[in-house]
């Protein structure tokens, strides 16, 4: 890994990278977003925080193949959560550096030297036009800001999901369970629709007259009242007449309380069918219903480990789509930070310079969006740029030979 004067200050931390990230760790320092995770990692112990923790903590949540950048995915995860944590240096002023780590503490930095500005087609983002200069950091800063808001939720999304997978209550698994409950209701309301014939059958079947005993025996006490009301006994022999009477009157009492007893049982009895037939479903449903929960309920072990691999495998994309979008926060923030040093950096430029940058950079956005023989007319002013460009060039490196010297 170069030795520069932007990685220098964080060179303490390569060990906590070689220590965390193991056969990865060259990859990392050597890539351009190191400076940037060194950085994080040096406020993180001076809020306070085990660099070593967070760094781990940053990994654990797995790296996909398309992150362009690990560093910088990693340092936006750490300062991430180190915020919402409140413990990012800037909410944590004050905290000691732990003492595992007092020997990785940032180096004084050295006092700066004046060295030459690169030219602006050198610098990454020296071709953005002034006037969108300011306009793209506030942009970029609401994207980044976005981006870190959806990669968030979508994480916490992911973890939650992980957890109700591994813990069998997933939404494959719940609607599983959810289908065999309703299938068992079913089938329990069907069981319970055949006992309920029987014991409707046993209360109109009264004294073993069969299924229209009911008819049979209204028709009988029809039959007794009248005799009743006809006086019927009034022509036998006075011995027998009073007992013919009370025999027809016990006999007319004993079929009204029988037919009394019957008509509310049977109104109960059709009550509980119709909730029956509504809870058992459409009467042609019903041998597939029995058939589903038969089937169901034989393999259900097998069928909730099914379930579960694909609420787990659901979970699994999820954070791999979580890691995507963290990848992209990353980007995003890196774009925003890009953005703001190209704007400082133009603050600072001398006014001769920067007049010349600007009529240079003007005139070449001009002659890219131009067709050729528009960009052929333009050709003299971008000569006069060039050469106005070159002389402040000069007077730039100028200084920075005198700022060496000092």
């Amino acid at each position: 890994m170069a030795d520069d004067g932007e990685t220098a200050p964080y060179a303490p931390y390569e060990e906590v990278a070689r220590r965390v990230l193991g056969p990865r760790a060259p990859e990392v320092l050597n890539d351009a977003a190191w400076p940037a995770l060194g950085a994080t990692l040096s406020a993180a112990a001076r809020g306070g925080n085990d660099p070593v923790t967070a760094l781990a903590s940053a990994w654990d949540q797995g790296i996909n193949g398309d992150v362009r950048s690990v560093p910088a995915l990693l340092s936006w995860r750490i300062r991430t959560e180190l915020e919402a944590r409140n413990a990012w240096p800037a909410a944590a002023a004050g905290r000691p550096v732990p003492a595992t780590f007092n020997s990785a503490a940032r180096p004084p930095r050295p006092e700066p030297r004046l060295t030459a500005v690169p030219s602006w087609q050198e610098r990454p983002l020296g071709a953005v036009p002034s006037t969108q200069l300011a306009a793209e950091v506030v942009a970029s800063r609401a994207e980044a800001v976005r981006a870190a808001v959806v990669a968030r939720a979508t994480r916490e999304a992911a973890t939650t999901a992980s957890e109700v997978a591994r813990s069998r209550r997933g939404p494959a698994v719940t609607a599983l369970t959810a289908r065999h409950n309703e299938l068992g209701e079913r089938v329990a309301a069907m069981d319970a629709l055949a006992e309920l014939d029987s014991e409707y059958r046993r209360v109109r079947d009264i004294n073993g007259l069969g299924q229209q005993g009911e008819d049979v025996l209204r028709a009988r006490l029809a039959v007794s009242e009248r005799r009743l009301a006809e006086r019927r006994w009034m022509g036998l022999a006075p011995a027998v007449r009073g007992q013919a009477r009370q025999d027809l009157q016990d006999r007319t009492n004993q079929l009204r309380t029988y037919l009394e007893a019957t008509g509310p049982r049977l109104t109960e009895l059709d009550a509980r069918r119709a909730d029956l037939e509504r809870r058992a479903g459409a009467e042609r449903t019903r041998p597939a219903a029995y058939r589903e929960w038969l089937e169901t309920d034989r393999n259900i072990g097998v069928l909730t480990d099914t379930a579960r691999r694909s609420d787990i495998a659901a979970a699994d994309r999820t954070s791999g789509e979580a890691t995507r979008l963290e990848g992209w926060a990353a980007d995003r923030a890196l774009r925003a930070d890009a953005l703001v040093t190209e704007s400082a950096t133009r603050a600072s430029l001398p006014t001769e310079r920067a007049q010349a940058e600007n009529t240079a950079r003007n005139a070449a956005n001009a002659a890219a969006v131009q067709p050729p023989q528009a960009a052929e007319a333009t050709g003299e002013a971008a000569a006069q740029a060039q050469e106005s460009y070159a002389a402040a060039e000069e007077i730039n490196e100028q200084e920075a030979a005198r700022g060496a010297s000092l």
